[in-house]
């Protein structure tokens, strides 16, 4: 999923699912979002304890990726706050149209949603969902085309 927004991704986040792919790089930056973490070669006891730990969280075999890469180094995880909020909306949008399809009137259905998802302001949640499918882009944070040969 994270692919889908990878116009908003840091190049870290996007250096990240080259090495280990999508889903498992989903896993890091969900349990070391915003944290330099210290990626072990796996040679002495305390660096295999490290990088078991690490296999703990994202499998054996992103962990042996990790450590073929960035071994002996420093891994900074992104936080990937815009994607991770835009990611939040979509499933915030589809679970209402579930709920909505499903019985549960709208008033309802977002007093659910506020349980599932918060801690997040009602009116918050009005925000969202009165965005059109496809614009879940943090306001004031769409791309501009004319503005890319800029960079």
């Amino acid at each position: 999923m994270l692919s889908r927004y990878a116009d908003y991704l840091p190049g870290a986040a996007r250096e990240l699912i080259g090495v280990v792919g999508e889903h498992a790089a989903a896993k890091i930056i969900d349990a070391y979002q915003g944290r330099v973490i210290q990626v072990a070669k796996g040679k002495r006891v305390r660096g295999k304890r490290q990088l078991q730990a690490l296999a703990e969280v994202v499998g054996k075999i992103a962990a042996d990726k990790l450590c073929k890469h960035y071994g002996g180094g420093f891994l900074r995880v992104p936080q990937c706050k815009a994607v991770m909020r835009m990611i939040r909306d979509a499933t915030l949008q589809a679970r209402f149209d579930a709920l909505t399809k499903s019985g549960h009137n709208a008033r309802p259905a977002v007093h659910i949603l506020i349980d599932e998802f918060g801690p997040i302001d009602e009116s918050t949640v009005w925000e969202i969902l009165k965005r059109p499918l496809g614009d879940l882009a943090p306001p004031g944070k769409a791309v501009d085309d004319r503005q890319a040969g800029l960079f």
